[in-house]
C-alpha cells in the first residue's frame, strides 16, 4: 500500500518540486490601472514613450536666448536688443531674429531662430539692450536642451514582466503613459491548523501557544505584492478542516497555503482533508529538510501549499516555494529564487546530510566579498542557506549557495 501511495505522489527533490510548481502556476489575467495605482505592479506589455521628454526645445538657465550671429572673433563683443521674456510655462510660439534676444527662464519654451541660450551672470543688460562678451558667443555650451533628447518619442519605458519602480511611475508620467496595462494582484488564502492554538490576545495557559504564522504570512504574502486573506486557525479535527477548505476552494482565490498538520503523525489531516475536497496531490514530500513533510496540490484551478508547522520551516519554504509560484502569477519574466554565492563565515556541521538541508542565514558584505553565517537564535535572518545532499560538514572559507529573502524586480 505505501508503495502504491509514493508511485501516486511521489516525494520529489527540490528541484524537481520548483519545477511542478512552475508548471502549474497560471500567468494572472491583466487589468488597466490608473499611473497612482501602478507601484510595483507588473507590466504587462512594454511601454513605449508617447511623448517625447522634453516636449519642446528649452531653456537650461536663466539668462536670455539669442539669435543667431555672424562669425565673431573670441575677443568681441555684441548687443542686442531684448524684444520681451519667456518665462517658464509661457506657450506661444515665437521667432527670434538676428541680433534679438529674450529674457528666458528655466524650462522656458526655446523660440525658433535661437542660437543658444547665455546665463544670466554672463549677460549685461542696459535698458532694452543685453551685452555679451566675445568669450562667451563661442563657447561651445549652448544650454539648449532640444526635444526628444532625454527620451526619444516611441522609445521603450518600461519592459513586460518587470515591477514598476517609482523612477518608471516618473518616466510613464512625463512620456504620457497616464493609464498602463499590468497583471493582476494574486490573492492567497492561508489557515493555520493546530487544537494548541490561540489568538494573540488570549490567555495562553500551559499547552497553548499563539499562532504566530497567521502574522508571518500575513506579512510576506502582502510584501511580496499579493493580496493575503487570513482564514484564521481550525482544531485537529478531519471534518473541521475539510469544511474549512472546502469553503475556501468556494472563493475567488488564487492560492491556498495551511500550516501544520501534514507529517505522519495521528493528527497530520491535510492531506486526506485535501484529497476529500477534490484536490490533486501533486507531491507530498520533498528530499529537503525542513520540507520532508510537504504538500502542493491543485484543487479547482488553486494552488495549493501545505507547509509544516515551526515558523522558522514556514518561512524558509515560503520563500523556497511559494514565492517563485508568485512571482510566476504575477507576470515577473524572472520568477527563481537567484542561487548566488558567498562565503562561509563559520564551520557548519550536520547529524542528518541524507538530503538538502536549508538554514536561516545572515547575509553580510566584508572587503566587497559576500559572507554568510547562520542565523542565531532570536536574530532575524535574510537569506536561506543551501547545504547540499551528502555533505556532512562545511568548513569556514568555503564557498557555499545562499537564496536572498529580498528579491524584488
Amino acid at each position: 500500500m505505501e508503495a502504491e501511495m509514493s508511485h501516486v505522489c511521489p516525494s520529489v527533490s527540490y528541484d524537481q518540486a520548483i519545477d511542478l510548481i512552475a508548471d502549474h502556476a497560471s500567468l494572472a489575467d491583466t487589468e488597466i490601472v490608473s499611473l497612482v495605482d501602478a507601484l510595483e505592479r507588473i507590466s504587462a506589455t512594454e511601454v513605449r514613450a508617447k511623448h517625447a521628454d522634453p516636449g519642446y526645445d528649452q531653456s537650461l538657465r536663466d539668462g536670455f536666448v539669442l539669435g543667431k550671429s555672424d562669425s565673431l572673433s573670441g575677443n568681441t563683443s555684441r548687443s542686442y536688443r531684448v524684444m520681451g521674456e519667456i518665462p517658464a510655462g509661457r506657450c506661444d510660439l515665437i521667432e527670434v531674429g538676428d541680433g534679438e534676444a529674450y529674457r528666458i527662464m528655466t524650462g522656458g519654451l526655446v523660440p525658433g531662430g535661437a542660437e543658444r541660450v547665455v546665463q544670466q551672470e554672463d549677460c549685461i543688460q542696459t535698458g532694452e539692450t543685453v551685452e555679451i562678451p566675445g568669450e562667451v558667443l563661442t563657447r561651445s555650451a549652448r544650454y539648449i536642451q532640444r526635444e526628444g533628447s532625454v527620451i526619444p518619442r516611441e522609445s521603450g519605458i518600461a519592459v513586460r514582466g518587470t515591477s514598476l519602480s517609482p523612477r518608471d511611475i516618473g518616466l510613464l508620467a512625463i512620456t504620457g503613459n497616464h493609464q498602463l496595462e499590468v497583471y493582476k494582484k494574486v490573492s492567497v488564502s492561508f489557515f493555520c491548523t493546530g487544537s494548541e492554538l490561540v489568538t494573540i490576545d488570549a490567555a495562553e495557559v500551559p499547552g497553548q501557544k499563539t499562532s504566530s504564522n497567521r502574522y508571518l504570512l500575513d506579512g510576506l504574502i502582502r510584501s511580496n505584492r499579493a493580496i493575503s486573506v487570513d482564514w484564521g486557525m481550525v482544531l485537529d479535527c478531519r471534518k473541521q478542516i475539510r469544511e474549512l477548505m472546502a469553503e475556501i476552494v468556494g472563493s475567488s482565490t488564487d492560492v491556498i497555503i495551511s500550516t501544520g498538520g501534514v507529517g505522519p503523525g495521528k493528527y497530520d489531516l491535510l492531506k486526506t482533508a485535501f484529497e476529500q475536497i477534490g484536490g490533486k496531490l501533486i507531491y507530498h514530500s520533498i528530499a529537503m529538510r525542513p520540507g520532508q513533510s510537504t504538500l502542493f496540490g491543485v484543487v479547482a484551478g488553486k494552488l495549493y501549499f501545505g507547509l509544516p508547522g515551526p515558523p522558522s520551516a514556514v518561512g524558509m519554504l515560503f520563500n523556497e516555494l511559494v514565492l517563485p509560484a508568485l512571482r510566476k502569477m504575477q507576470g515577473l519574466l524572472v520568477f527563481s529564487n537567484r542561487d548566488m554565492k558567498a562565503v562561509l563565515d563559520h564551520d557548519i556541521s550536520l547529524e542528518k546530510w541524507r538530503c538538502l538541508c536549508l538554514r536561516q542565514g545572515v547575509l553580510f558584505p566584508r572587503d566587497q566579498i559576500n559572507y554568510v553565517r547562520q542565523c542565531r537564535k532570536g536574530e532575524r535572518s535574510n537569506c536561506n542557506i543551501l547545504l547540499e545532499e551528502g555533505v556532512g560538514h562545511y568548513h569556514k572559507g568555503e564557498l557555499i549557495s545562499v537564496h536572498e529573502y529580498d528579491q524584488r524586480s
